[in-house]
């Protein structure tokens, strides 16, 4: 929030609009900066030499098999990496209520009930 004192300047006025505007708009590239790394941090994790990629190939898999978007694949990653629905969220930019039907829309396709059903899908036997 800023203040603006009466009688105000047109001049002032403008100048904080674009200040405002402008901050705006590198907080969001901020996020997305920090998305992207969050999403390249989760994907060499679960493609490290050590594991076999067993995760990631399950979760591309289930792509296909249970008919996922890529949306909701990067949310799966973000259940696995052991996140909340409020990160999740504030991580993809998206409201909470957001998160829980994208959720509830996994689970539907998945045919589980709850998260741990749906990670033990994902996971490492």
């Amino acid at each position: 929030m800023d203040y603006i004192g009466k009688p105000f300047s047109l001049t002032e006025l403008k100048v904080k609009i674009k200040t405002i505007l402008s901050n705006r708009r590198a907080f969001k590239e901020e996020q997305k900066r920090s998305m992207e790394k969050r999403i390249l941090s989760a994907l060499s994790s679960l493609s490290s030499p050590g594991d076999g990629n067993d995760a990631y190939h399950r979760l591309d898999a289930g792509l296909t098999r249970y008919g996922l978007s890529q949306r909701e694949r990067e949310l799966i990653m973000f259940l696995l990496d052991g996140k909340e629905t409020k990160e999740i969220g504030a991580a993809m930019s998206i409201s909470v209520n957001t998160v829980k039907k994208h959720i509830r829309n996994i689970y539907e396709k998945c045919g589980v009930q709850n998260r741990v059903e749906l990670l033990n899908l994902f996971k490492k036997p």
